[in-house]
C-alpha cells in the first residue's frame, strides 16, 4: 500500500488530506480525515515538527483484491471493508504548506 497526499484543507472539525491510495497496483482518489496533535522539537534537526490522525476506509474489491481461498472445513470470511489509521509526522520543509493551509501560520520556519 502507498498513500500520496496531494492537498490539505480543514473540516468542521478536523482536516482532510487529498490523494491517491495505491494498492496491488491499482491508484484510487482517498481522502483522510483527522485531528490534528500538536507540535514540538524534532531532536535530530532541531526542526519543527508536527502530528496529525487519519483515518478512511475502502472496499477492497476496488484494488482488486480478493478474498481468502476457501480453505477446507474452515469457515472463515474476510470482509470487503478495510480501515485505514495513520498517525503522521511531518518535520521541517514537509511542514511549510501545511503552516498556510491548515494551521494559518506564515510559511517562515
Amino acid at each position: 500500500m502507498e498513500f500520496r497526499g496531494h492537498r490539505v484543507h480543514r473540516v468542521h472539525d478536523g482536516w482532510a488530506m487529498d490523494g491517491d491510495l495505491t494498492v496491488a497496483g491499482v491508484t484510487r482518489p482517498l481522502t483522510l480525515t483527522g485531528h490534528f496533535l500538536g507540535e514540538d522539537i524534532y531532536p535530530f534537526t532541531g526542526g519543527r515538527r508536527l502530528g496529525f490522525t487519519g483515518r478512511a476506509s475502502v472496499d477492497r474489491r476496488d484494488f482488486g483484491v480478493s478474498g481468502l481461498p476457501p480453505l477446507p472445513g474452515a469457515q472463515i470470511f474476510v470482509g470487503a471493508r478495510v480501515d485505514i489509521e495513520l498517525d503522521i509526522s511531518m518535520v521541517d520543509h514537509d511542514i511549510q504548506p501545511f503552516n498556510q493551509q491548515l494551521l494559518g501560520r506564515p510559511q517562515a520556519i
